[in-house]
């Protein structure tokens, strides 16, 4: 039996390697529709700042913030099912079920937020005004025109701001919950 040359020997190997990396690799058929290659994460270098632990949801802050986002709390608040019936008992003066459903209401939007971030893997989420605030920083915001000023803001939003996407999921989610239970007393 031949023993094979060096020469064809790479060869056999190299096209080895080609049909791995083409069996590994989707091809464009195969990727789904709309989605994007993995972004490079965003890393911020965070110097003399600080972030109040209160306003932290997810993570913890450090001095290189890796792909952090940040979240309008109230916003999500607003939209927590307790929140409607919050305010009835806050007009009517009923102060302690006011008190209990605010509190319910502040443990649902900190549920929502940890899931969103759970699901999407999502390591750094915080409050937007701390977040913008070291950003701003970075930007030298101030000495920019108003013009240039509200420019910056509307890319940090559209960068960052995670509150409509979670606010839809948790809109998503509760759909998906009421649709999945089957109509009790149908039974024939």
């Amino acid at each position: 039996m031949n023993k094979p040359s060096d020469g064809r020997l790479v060869f056999l190997m190299a096209i080895m390697a080609i049909i791995i990396i083409c069996s590994v690799t989707p091809t464009a058929a195969e990727k789904k529709e709309g989605e994007q290659p993995a972004a490079k994460p965003i890393s911020i270098q965070v110097t003399e700042a600080t972030m109040p632990t209160d306003s932290i949801y997810v993570g913890e802050f450090s001095e290189t913030l890796i792909d952090p986002y940040c979240v309008e709390f109230n916003l999500i608040l607003q939209n927590a099912p307790q929140y409607k019936e919050m305010e009835q008992y806050k007009k009517n003066g009923n102060q302690a079920r006011y008190w209990i459903l605010l509190a319910s209401a502040n443990d649902f939007a900190c549920r929502q937020i940890n899931n969103f971030a759970r699901e999407k893997e999502i390591r750094f989420i915080c409050r937007k005004n701390n977040l913008f605030n070291i950003l701003k920083k970075q930007l030298n915001f101030e000495s920019k025109t108003k013009k240039e000023q509200s420019k910056i803001e509307r890319d940090l939003t559209r960068q960052f701001d995670l509150t409509t996407q979670i606010i839809k999921f948790n809109r998503d989610y509760s759909e998906k919950l009421i649709n999945s239970k089957e109509p009790k007393g149908l039974e024939e």
